[in-house]
């Protein structure tokens, strides 16, 4: 029989063999420490507040020293108010020099090229283009799909949707329009669907309004649009009114409501068709404030559109 006898012996923790929580937590004299981040690639974003902004370079370095991929920490200046999408931001610690914002992610076995600094991407929508992207992909099991990406950015949903990965599944028959304003998400999105070995993806760089008038109008027939525009993408719905294609596709709206009475969100969408819609899917995507959350808004598009002016009354 084997005795075994207990002891103690100290042991040192040293800096590198601690996370930047507990580095934080000993170093900063503020009660609440900053532990949201978001890691883009070789990137990382961070959201400081005001009490904790004279700490912001030591938290850029304890960052990067405890994230050992990381080439770049940045905090957003301001809040998001260009057309773009885009934000003006502050590096804390590491690259700093030019093609420092160009990073590549890694998306349910698909690979994004962007350029931080000039597109819009938020990694904490992952699974919200897994869920889309699923919902439609299983329409394609019996018949050819045809979706409209208004705001497509870098293709978070028109990629996987028309990958080499989504043909070895054995849904091959969907195809993608997907638009952007941004010159440089259109860039990137050709990019991608290269990496990606898309195919029947068909890319734009125009106004969405546009888009949906001019271009949508010369398909035969589509089953899904995609409006991926939070803070305004409601009010671009009025560019359906007068739609004279035999179907009436899908419409998936994303918007920002409030968390108590999350049918304003359906309210936004009625108010710029002119009409009521039927039967509205309203998604909880993720959690944006206190007051507000992020809602995926899913309806068939009415048949009151089909009416040629928009002072017309809806039937």
């Amino acid at each position: 029989m084997v005795t075994c006898k207990w002891t103690s012996c100290p042991i040192t923790r040293h800096y590198k063999d601690q996370s930047a929580e507990e580095i934080l937590r000993k170093l900063l004299p503020i009660e609440e420490i900053p532990s949201g981040f978001e890691i883009v690639g070789t990137l990382c974003h961070l959201n400081l507040k005001p009490d904790v902004l004279p700490y912001k370079y030591w938290i850029g370095k304890i960052l990067m020293d405890t994230h050992h991929t990381l080439k770049t920490v940045l905090t957003k200046v301001g809040t998001i108010e260009t057309v773009y999408r885009t934000f003006d931001y502050e590096i804390l610690a590491g690259n700093d020099k030019p093609g420092w914002s160009i990073t590549t992610v890694q998306e349910h076995n698909h690979t994004f090229q962007l350029d931080y600094a000039k597109v819009y991407w938020n990694s904490r929508l992952s699974g919200e283009h897994y869920r889309l992207v699923q919902l439609i992909l299983n329409d394609a099991n019996d018949e050819n799909v045809v979706v409209a990406d208004l705001m497509a950015g870098v293709g978070p949903f028109a990629v996987p949707l028309t990958s080499y990965n989504a043909q070895q599944q054995g849904r091959p028959n969907v195809t993608v329009y997907a638009n952007d304003l941004n010159p440089e998400c259109s860039k990137y999105l050709r990019i991608n669907a290269n990496k990606n070995r898309c195919q029947k993806l068909h890319i734009f760089n125009m106004d969405a309004r546009s888009f949906v008038q001019n271009e949508l109008t010369t398909t035969v027939i589509l089953h899904h649009a995609i409006l991926n525009l939070p803070k305004t993408a409601p009010e671009f719905l009025n560019a359906f009114i007068g739609w004279r294609l035999e179907h009436l596709p899908m419409i998936h709206v994303y918007c920002f409501a409030s968390k108590q009475d999350s049918t304003s969100a359906v309210l936004r969408c009625e108010t710029a068709l002119g009409c009521t819609i039927g039967n509205p899917q309203v998604y909880t995507v993720r959690d944006v404030s206190p007051s507000q959350n992020m809602y995926c808004v899913s309806f068939r598009l009415p048949e009151a559109v089909r009416r040629d002016t928009k002072k017309a009354k809806c039937a």
